[in-house]
């Protein structure tokens, strides 16, 4: 009895202390000292192993204290045993694949995603959970790493240091380095304080006109007219409120020091960057409007003051975080946790001009990593720059940049098939990326143009001209890490094809002067009437890369058709149509006559041969002929001789409905009497053989 009494009484107070490391951590949590309360949670959950059934607020409270304290590796595991629990939500499965991608467990992420945990349920974050879903988006930021070459800085505290910016006399900075300074409960931290890092002699020296009591960091300077745009806390009532964050500019000239006309106590503005021209003011803020917490916003400079705020816009702004935002040379470089990255804070470049914005792109691997990485700023020519980075033991670093840009080049030469020269800088080069023109290019004298371009994009070259065919080459750089040039002819084709014909007697070669010659497109059946010269000569212009239909007709011959291809050929064709003398006794098939199955019905097809045919007879309106049909030896003799009799009717009567003289033509069925091979009763023949058979004549009587 002692014995259980002594196991009871010791439960007891195992959850009695576990009730109290509750309390205590629940109590430092609200009061937001996280420095406090993460070492408490994690010692009921790593150490006393508290069950996550009943305590799931305990659990959330645990990961939220570890991430602002940045212990990340814990938030990790604690967030492991939450989703154990049946109250672990769709949110809560996309907070734990972001964790994973920030502590480098990419298997983990990957499982989370390839399981459809967040892609089968309903949530705010189901668009960005489906990028990664094909698993591609972590081989496509990683595999190139050639771009930018990182290294750390030496000035570094290893207390926080982040969001370097250019200054005339050196590099600034914001740290936490000053441990003389009042610690902030949040994470133990000390408050941020802005310093410069002379270039000439390598000081290192606190900016004391931007010092408060508060934080004070991510500054821009304005060296043209020694204007400070800088960040920092507003004043708080009590040592336990946070406070959030606003812009404010200080005047060097005057000494002046103004806040944003837009500060706002509920709302955070921070990272301000000012453009080139003055005229364009960046930062990010979660003020009223935003489409995540937190976004990328701009103010206008106008004759008043700064316009009134705008959202930089869906394609930039998810409804994760955009921060830090830098603006060069028509670009705008931003981080992002809301766009497809390897974890943590992404940086990210997108084409900005003027509100347009378009493609945007993860910066890769080395500059990106599995932790937060923000703040880059380049140098004017692009080459050199900072960034930030809390990758080594979740403590914000600052590193150097190199910009190794990968330089493709594509170079172009038009040349002309014909022999004629050509003004080759009359032909415009467009050229487009993903479907929309971004430079419109023109040759010089010999037909040379350049094109350079980045690494990860696909171009295509369009080169249009009304008298040559339209060329349409596609150029990709996806994939490519080493820099190469590619170089392509483009031949510039006439769209017409000259063709020189003449109309010749078939047996003297004579020329037959104004013979007409029907020429039909085969696909748009457009046609077109030539009359020959008093030579028998005529000229057409067709159009390349098609396939045409020419009916040759004269008085006293024969009606000839043949085939005119323009498909692989030269700017000319040279064209014989010869004809053959019509004379009694002398006969020729007319092809294409089709009737109904096992009637003398013509079909609509038919009928198209039958009006060439009629035009033949009213050119001859002295010929006299017997049109004759024929089928083959299949089904009874009889009734093969009368279905012929009767089909031929129907040609002869369909063709004097068109004009043609009825006492100028006659009609004769000889079913299988004239059989033209070997398919005779009882003979095993194919369908080709047959077909050969049932065949309509015309002969001249």
């Amino acid at each position: 009895m002692k014995i259980i009494y002594f196991i009871i009484c010791f439960l007891s107070f195992s959850l009695f202390s576990q009730n109290l490391k509750i309390n205590q951590a629940e109590y430092y949590f609200k009061a937001y000292r996280f420095a406090e309360s993460t070492p408490i949670y994690k010692e009921l959950i790593a150490k006393d192993h508290i069950k996550v059934l009943g305590n799931e607020s305990v659990y959330r409270n645990a990961i939220t204290s570890a991430e602002k304290s940045r212990d990340f590796i814990f938030a990790y595991d604690a967030i492991s045993q939450l989703s154990t629990s049946e109250s672990f939500t769709n949110d809560d499965n996309y907070h734990f694949f972001q964790l994973s991608l920030l502590t480098k467990n990419y298997s983990k992420a990957k499982e989370l995603i390839f399981k459809g945990i967040i892609i089968e349920k309903n949530g705010n974050k189901l668009d960005l959970a489906k990028i990664y879903f094909d698993g591609k988006i972590w081989e496509d930021i990683a595999k190139d790493t050639s771009e930018y070459k990182i290294t750390e800085v030496d000035f570094n505290s290893g207390l926080g240091d982040f969001g370097a910016i250019y200054h005339p006399k050196g590099i600034v900075f914001s740290s936490s380095r000053d441990l003389s300074a009042k610690e902030w409960s949040f994470d133990n931290s000390s408050f941020l304080n802005l310093y410069l890092k002379e270039k000439s002699n390598n000081k290192l020296s606190l900016i004391n006109v931007l010092k408060s009591k508060r934080h004070d960091g991510t500054s821009y300077y304005d060296s043209i007219n020694k204007i400070w745009y800088f960040a920092r806390n507003f004043d708080a009532k009590n040592n336990n409120e946070l406070t959030t964050t606003g812009l404010f500019f200080y005047d060097e000239k005057t000494q002046v020091e103004t806040p944003f006309a837009y500060n706002n106590d509920s709302s955070f503005i921070a990272q301000p960057f000012l453009s080139d021209n003055g005229q364009t003011l960046w930062f990010s803020s979660n003020r009223t409007g935003s489409i995540g917490g937190s976004d990328i916003w701009y103010c206008k400079k106008t004759e008043s003051g700064w316009s009134t705020p705008v959202n930089a816009g869906t394609i930039i702004n998810t409804i994760e975080n955009e921060m830090f935002p830098f603006f060069q040379k028509g670009k705008l470089y931003f981080s992002s946790n809301g766009h497809a990255g390897l974890g943590g804070l992404d940086i990210f470049s997108v084409n900005y001009d003027n509100g347009s914005v378009s493609n945007i792109k993860n910066l890769g691997a080395g500059l990106n990593s599995n932790a937060d990485d923000f703040s880059l700023v380049l140098e004017n020519i692009g080459k050199t720059g900072f960034m930030s980075s809390n990758r080594i033991d979740y403590v914000d670093h600052i590193y150097s940049v190199q910009v190794k840009f990968a330089e493709f080049v594509f170079k172009g030469k038009l040349l002309a098939e014909q022999k004629d020269s050509l003004d080759m800088k009359l032909f415009p080069i467009v050229i487009k990326e993903n479907g929309k023109t971004i430079d419109t290019l023109y040759a010089d004298k010999d037909g040379d143009f350049e094109f350079k371009t980045e690494k990860n994009d696909n171009y295509t070259f369009e080169i249009n001209n009304e008298k040559y065919l339209p060329i349409t080459e596609s150029y990709s750089t996806l994939g490519k890490t080493v820099s190469d040039t590619t170089f392509k002819t483009f031949t510039l084709k006439p769209k017409m094809v000259t063709l020189n014909a003449i109309v010749l007697d078939e047996k003297t070669d004579k020329p037959l002067p104004f013979a007409k010659v029907h020429i039909q497109n085969n696909i748009t059946k457009e046609e077109k009437v030539y009359t020959a010269d008093k030579d028998g000569k005529f000229t057409a212009e067709l159009e390349r890369d098609q396939v045409f239909d020419a009916h040759a007709t004269h008085s006293g011959y024969f009606d000839k058709k043949s085939e005119i291809k323009t498909i692989n050929t030269s700017d000319v064709i040279d064209k014989e149509i010869e004809l053959k003398f019509i004379f009694k006794g002398s006969s020729f098939a007319i092809e294409n006559i089709f009737y109904d199955f096992g009637k003398a019905t013509l079909r609509p097809e038919s009928k198209v041969e039958l009006d060439k045919l009629a035009i033949f007879l009213k050119n001859n309106p002295k010929l006299k002929v017997e049109l004759s049909a024929h089928t083959d030896s299949r089904g009874g003799d009889a009734r093969n001789l009368v279905l012929s009799q009767q089909r031929a009717q129907s040609c002869v009567d369909y063709l004097i409905t068109v004009g043609v003289n009825k006492s100028n033509i006659v009609a004769k069925g000889y079913g299988e009497t004239k059989l033209i091979n070997r398919c005779k009763n009882d003979v095993n023949c194919t369908e080709d053989e047959h077909q050969k058979n049932r065949r309509t004549e015309i002969k001249v009587l």
